[in-house]
């Protein structure tokens, strides 16, 4: 046979064996122990609750995003305890931290297990009982942010991770009285000795009373909760092991037996990790088989090389001895894989940023600057555009007020705020404007003016008119004033606002 057919032939066994060690694997990483199971198609998302503002809860019907579903899967034998914590919390935006006032409320299987700061979740343990089990465990999370967070928390950010994990519960002991644990055999009834010796001479477990020659009574079952009742074979009053027994009085327990200590009580199962019920049954004939398969290529491998001639390059028995140390590996995976139990898992870099208020007015130039001042006269009118645009993350309200007001030309001068004006005479508002305020210029200040009844919605922006006018029966003393002043905006959110407080 040719050396090239002999290679090939190596390539497609070393190939085959390959992908039986993958699917190996592959089913084997299928029985993990603790995991993230998918019960709704909600579930086990990475949390993402952005633009927060003060008043934001999961509790209500427009807030889903506050409100995230979890769904732990455990195979388990005994009593273990589930524990969850909140980890790795960093933030990018500076002091305050948002970690100091984002709260949340954790349930599982709807029974409320923490309310109060995220950062504060270090610990909740959850013990669960079960004999060879899988069981889900279902955690709701919902965050919030209390209305009493102020302006020192706009735009900021936190990224915490969420981890999961298993410690066996090796110290649960009920801590009753009656000695501690004996091994942890069940006891025996009040007249069966435990583990009676098979020796008919043992003068520890006489023949029965009536019949010397008949054979010793059969052991009873092991039942601590069913002593036997008189006439019964060991309750005879000469039994050693049933002193001072009076018919009709007998113990309900082996501990009501006088002057006989009390039974160990058993010990607990531990609790422990176990691969899933009905799941992974095979995965050992496959270990068996790959076994088996391994070593036949070594074996093969071995006799090849030994009739390899003289005249033969060393390469192919390189790459042989290659492909061999590779299937052994995967081999060695496999193993681990196997037996590996996964105690924890995690969903990393969940994400929560509040909003931001942030509005434009005008691009912050003034409406009348020094380019062109007017002199004012009784009668006169004068219009200037401006806008205001929502440059924030969060739909606003919002007031315009002037400020910094210096002269007495102020208590005169009337001035209207308006969406539009007549486009003909240009100094009048029509009937189907919004007129946002009308009023002497002094008395539109931040205390005594209304917030605008429009929304000013994220990345929406109003045009908007400022009339001044000089009334006609202004009095002659008005001559020679100056009047300076700032105009000005403050922006609100409207969510969680009813009231459209400042």
């Amino acid at each position: 046979m040719k050396l090239s057919t002999i290679t090939n032939k190596f390539k497609i066994l070393a190939l085959a064996m390959a992908v039986m060690l993958m699917l190996t694997v592959s089913v084997s990483a299928s029985a993990n122990v603790l995991s993230l199971y998918k019960n709704k198609e909600t579930d086990n998302a990475r949390f993402k609750a952005e633009d927060m503002l003060p008043g934001d809860h999961y509790l209500y019907d427009d807030m889903e995003h506050l409100l995230h579903n979890y769904c732990v899967r455990v195979s388990y034998n005994g009593t273990i305890t589930v524990h969850f914590k909140v980890d790795n919390i960093q933030t990018t935006s500076p002091a305050p931290s948002l970690a100091d006032v984002l709260k949340c409320d954790i349930k599982i299987d709807g029974k409320l297990v923490h309310s109060g700061l995220l950062a504060d979740v270090k610990d909740i343990p959850y013990t669960i009982t079960g004999v060879k089990r899988t069981q889900d465990l279902n955690y709701e999370i919902g965050v919030y942010l209390d209305t009493s967070v102020g302006n020192d928390y706009q735009k900021k950010n936190l990224t915490a991770d969420f981890v999961w994990w298993v410690e066996t519960d090796d110290d649960d002991d009920d801590g009753g009285s009656g000695g501690g644990g004996g091994g942890g055999s069940l006891p025996s009834g009040p007249d069966t000795p435990v583990n009676p010796p098979v020796d008919p001479d043992n003068p520890d477990i006489p023949d029965g009373p009536d019949d010397p020659d008949a054979p010793d009574v059969p052991d009873l079952p092991d039942d601590p909760d069913s002593p036997h009742t008189p006439g019964t074979p060991g309750t005879d009053p000469d039994s050693p092991d049933a002193p001072g027994i009076i018919p009709g009085d007998e113990p309900s327990s082996p501990d009501d037996l006088p002057g006989k200590p009390a039974p160990d009580k058993p010990e607990k199962p531990k609790g422990e990790l176990i691969k899933p019920p009905n799941t992974g049954d095979f995965k050992q004939p496959l270990i068996y088989i790959t076994g088996i398969c391994v070593a036949t290529f070594i074996l093969f491998i071995l006799i090849f090389v030994r009739k390899k001639t003289k005249n033969e390059t060393n390469r192919t028995i390189r790459r042989l001895v290659i492909a061999l140390a590779v299937v052994v590996i995967l081999a060695i995976c496999l193993c681990v894989t196997t037996f590996a139990l996964i105690y924890s898992i995690s969903v990393d870099r969940n994400i929560f940023s509040t909003a931001t208020v942030d509005i434009n007015l005008n691009d912050e130039k003034p409406i009348i600057d020094g380019s062109d001042e007017f002199l004012f006269e009784p009668g006169m009118t004068v219009y200037k555009d401006f806008f205001i645009e929502n440059e924030g993350t969060a739909d606003v309200y919002y007031k315009i007020y002037f400020e910094d007001i210096d002269g007495d030309l102020a208590d005169v001068l009337d001035v209207t705020i308006s969406d539009r004006i007549d486009e003909t005479s240009r100094d009048c508002v029509p009937e189907n404007a919004n007129v946002l305020y009308s009023g002497k210029l002094r008395d539109l200040t931040l205390d005594n003016t209304d917030v605008e009844s429009d929304e000013l919605a994220k990345g929406d922006r109003h045009d908007l008119y400022a009339i001044f006018h000089f009334p006609e029966d202004s009095r002659n003393n008005m001559q020679n004033e100056v009047l300076t002043f700032m105009m000005s905006a403050k922006a609100t959110q409207k969510r969680n606002n009813p009231k459209r407080e400042f």
